[in-house]
Protein backbone atom coordinates (compact mmCIF):
# COMPACT_ATOMS: atom_id res chain seq x y z
CA UNK A 1 0.00 0.00 0.00
CA UNK A 2 2.65 2.18 0.02
CA UNK A 3 2.71 2.71 -3.33
CA UNK A 4 -0.47 3.90 -3.66
CA UNK A 5 -1.53 7.94 -3.64
CA UNK A 6 -2.20 9.93 -1.02
CA UNK A 7 -6.02 10.15 -2.87
CA UNK A 8 -6.52 6.03 -3.15
CA UNK A 9 -6.04 5.71 0.41
CA UNK A 10 -8.89 4.73 2.40
CA UNK A 11 -9.34 6.31 5.70
CA UNK A 12 -10.43 3.10 7.33
CA UNK A 13 -7.83 1.57 6.38
CA UNK A 14 -5.04 4.06 6.96
CA UNK A 15 -6.00 4.61 10.25
CA UNK A 16 -6.59 1.30 11.37
CA UNK A 17 -3.09 0.37 10.07
CA UNK A 18 -1.32 3.53 11.60
CA UNK A 19 -3.80 4.74 14.65
CA UNK A 20 -2.76 8.56 12.84
CA UNK A 21 -5.73 10.52 11.41
CA UNK A 22 -6.16 11.32 7.89
CA UNK A 23 -7.23 14.39 5.96
CA UNK A 24 -11.18 14.35 5.47
CA UNK A 25 -11.18 15.68 2.17
CA UNK A 26 -8.59 13.35 -0.05
CA UNK A 27 -7.10 11.08 2.77
CA UNK A 28 -4.02 11.79 2.96
CA UNK A 29 -1.84 11.03 5.91
CA UNK A 30 -0.45 14.38 6.96
CA UNK A 31 -2.80 16.68 8.75
CA UNK A 32 -1.75 20.20 10.07
CA UNK A 33 -1.56 20.34 13.59
CA UNK A 34 -3.61 22.52 15.57
CA UNK A 35 -6.76 22.62 14.08
CA UNK A 36 -10.27 20.96 14.80
CA UNK A 37 -11.01 19.78 11.33
CA UNK A 38 -8.45 17.46 10.02
CA UNK A 39 -7.20 18.30 6.88
CA UNK A 40 -3.61 18.34 4.81
CA UNK A 41 -2.27 21.84 4.00
CA UNK A 42 -3.03 21.55 0.74
CA UNK A 43 -6.87 21.05 1.53
CA UNK A 44 -6.82 23.46 4.26
CA UNK A 45 -5.50 26.31 1.40
CA UNK A 46 -7.66 25.26 -1.47
CA UNK A 47 -11.02 25.58 1.02
CA UNK A 48 -9.68 28.34 2.47
CA UNK A 49 -9.66 30.57 -1.41
CA UNK A 50 -13.40 31.14 -1.70
CA UNK A 51 -14.65 32.99 -4.07
CA UNK A 52 -16.21 36.91 -2.55
CA UNK A 53 -20.17 36.18 -2.16
CA UNK A 54 -21.79 38.82 -5.26
CA UNK A 55 -23.06 40.49 -2.19
CA UNK A 56 -20.15 42.16 -1.37
CA UNK A 57 -18.80 42.51 -5.50
CA UNK A 58 -22.34 44.35 -5.97
CA UNK A 59 -21.72 46.83 -2.76
CA UNK A 60 -17.59 46.96 -3.92
CA UNK A 61 -18.94 48.02 -7.61
CA UNK A 62 -21.90 50.82 -6.73
CA UNK A 63 -19.13 52.51 -4.07
CA UNK A 64 -17.08 52.77 -6.78
CA UNK A 65 -19.38 53.82 -9.26
CA UNK A 66 -21.20 56.46 -6.20
CA UNK A 67 -17.17 57.79 -5.69
CA UNK A 68 -16.63 58.08 -9.57
CA UNK A 69 -19.58 60.12 -9.46
CA UNK A 70 -18.95 61.66 -6.58
CA UNK A 71 -15.17 62.70 -8.03
CA UNK A 72 -16.22 64.17 -11.45
CA UNK A 73 -18.99 66.50 -9.68
CA UNK A 74 -16.40 67.84 -6.84
CA UNK A 75 -14.08 68.88 -9.66
CA UNK A 76 -16.64 71.10 -11.21
CA UNK A 77 -17.45 72.29 -7.92
CA UNK A 78 -13.58 72.57 -6.54
CA UNK A 79 -13.04 74.92 -9.80
CA UNK A 80 -16.33 77.26 -9.02
CA UNK A 81 -15.28 77.76 -5.78
CA UNK A 82 -11.25 78.72 -6.73
CA UNK A 83 -13.22 80.82 -9.06
CA UNK A 84 -15.10 82.66 -6.37
CA UNK A 85 -12.31 82.89 -4.15
CA UNK A 86 -9.94 84.27 -6.75
CA UNK A 87 -12.68 86.85 -7.61
CA UNK A 88 -12.93 88.21 -4.11
CA UNK A 89 -9.32 88.41 -3.93
CA UNK A 90 -9.01 90.47 -7.35
CA UNK A 91 -11.95 92.64 -5.67
CA UNK A 92 -9.84 93.59 -3.15
CA UNK A 93 -7.40 94.35 -4.87
CA UNK A 94 -8.96 96.55 -7.27
CA UNK A 95 -8.80 94.51 -9.86
CA UNK A 96 -12.29 94.27 -11.12
CA UNK A 97 -11.53 93.11 -14.48
CA UNK A 98 -9.93 89.92 -13.22
CA UNK A 99 -12.58 89.90 -10.55
CA UNK A 100 -15.18 89.89 -13.52
CA UNK A 101 -13.73 87.06 -15.22
CA UNK A 102 -13.60 84.70 -12.33
CA UNK A 103 -17.43 85.54 -11.56
CA UNK A 104 -18.38 85.01 -14.87
CA UNK A 105 -16.73 81.43 -15.10
CA UNK A 106 -18.59 81.03 -11.11
CA UNK A 107 -21.83 81.71 -12.51
CA UNK A 108 -21.32 79.54 -16.29
CA UNK A 109 -21.51 76.89 -13.38
CA UNK A 110 -23.68 78.16 -10.85
CA UNK A 111 -26.18 80.57 -12.95
CA UNK A 112 -29.13 80.54 -10.50
CA UNK A 113 -26.70 81.44 -7.75
CA UNK A 114 -28.02 85.19 -6.38
CA UNK A 115 -24.64 85.92 -4.60
CA UNK A 116 -22.65 84.94 -7.24
CA UNK A 117 -24.70 87.35 -9.95
CA UNK A 118 -24.75 89.95 -7.07
CA UNK A 119 -20.77 89.85 -6.90
CA UNK A 120 -20.34 89.82 -10.85
CA UNK A 121 -22.60 93.03 -11.13
CA UNK A 122 -20.48 94.80 -8.12
CA UNK A 123 -17.33 94.04 -9.71
CA UNK A 124 -19.16 95.40 -13.55
CA UNK A 125 -20.14 98.76 -11.37
CA UNK A 126 -17.05 99.45 -9.37
CA UNK A 127 -14.83 98.60 -12.48
CA UNK A 128 -16.62 101.00 -14.74
CA UNK A 129 -19.12 99.09 -16.72
CA UNK A 130 -22.34 100.42 -15.47
CA UNK A 131 -24.26 99.31 -18.12
CA UNK A 132 -23.59 95.44 -17.59
CA UNK A 133 -23.87 96.14 -13.94
CA UNK A 134 -27.53 97.16 -14.01
CA UNK A 135 -28.32 94.57 -16.44
CA UNK A 136 -26.99 91.68 -14.17
CA UNK A 137 -28.34 93.23 -11.03
CA UNK A 138 -31.69 94.03 -12.52
CA UNK A 139 -31.98 90.48 -13.18
CA UNK A 140 -32.07 89.81 -9.54
CA UNK A 141 -35.11 91.98 -9.46
CA UNK A 142 -38.17 89.87 -7.84
CA UNK A 143 -36.62 86.79 -7.27
CA UNK A 144 -36.03 85.36 -4.38
CA UNK A 145 -32.49 86.20 -2.34
CA UNK A 146 -30.81 86.83 0.97
CA UNK A 147 -31.47 89.61 2.71
CA UNK A 148 -27.69 90.65 2.40
CA UNK A 149 -28.05 90.16 -0.89
CA UNK A 150 -30.56 92.64 -1.57
CA UNK A 151 -29.34 95.19 0.06
CA UNK A 152 -26.25 95.07 -1.76
CA UNK A 153 -28.43 95.29 -4.70
CA UNK A 154 -30.29 98.44 -3.29
CA UNK A 155 -27.05 100.38 -2.30
CA UNK A 156 -25.80 100.19 -5.87
CA UNK A 157 -29.28 100.87 -7.51
CA UNK A 158 -29.57 104.42 -5.04
CA UNK A 159 -26.60 105.05 -6.10
CA UNK A 160 -26.70 105.12 -9.83
CA UNK A 161 -29.85 106.52 -9.21
CA UNK A 162 -27.94 109.65 -6.87
CA UNK A 163 -25.48 110.28 -9.42
CA UNK A 164 -28.02 110.03 -12.41
CA UNK A 165 -29.82 112.77 -10.74
CA UNK A 166 -33.06 110.82 -10.70
CA UNK A 167 -35.14 110.72 -7.08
Amino acid sequence: MASASHSELPKATFQEETGAQACQICLYPSVEEGYELPLCWDCRRRCSLRPLPRAIILMCALVVIALTYAGYCYLETLGALIAYQEGQRAEKAKDFDHAVEEYEAVVAIYPDSPLVEVRLGLAYYRGGHVPEAIGILGNLWGRRTPKEVAIQVNAVFQEIKRRAGVT
